[in-house]
């Protein structure tokens, strides 16, 4: 049975929000095939939070986008 536990909590993540902390998405995978797994889940969950834009990284470099849907 796959059970999704989402990390941090809405709680801590509505915390963050409220604050401005920028926040990014991993993958915590142990095979090709889990990368990116849940990441409806996990979008979901930044969105309750109040999170209306997520960090990406490319060559070091921080770029904020907004959290689309």
């Amino acid at each position: 049975q796959h059970v999704v536990e989402l990390y941090p909590t809405l709680e801590f993540l509505s915390v963050c929000a409220s604050r401005g902390v920028a926040v990014t998405l991993g993958s915590d995978a142990h095979s090709p095939e889990q990368v990116g797994m849940d990441f409806d889940l996990s979008l979901a969950h930044l969105r309750r939070a109040g999170v209306t834009e997520i960090a990406t990284f490319a060559g070091r470099k921080r770029t904020m986008r907004p959290l689309e849907g």
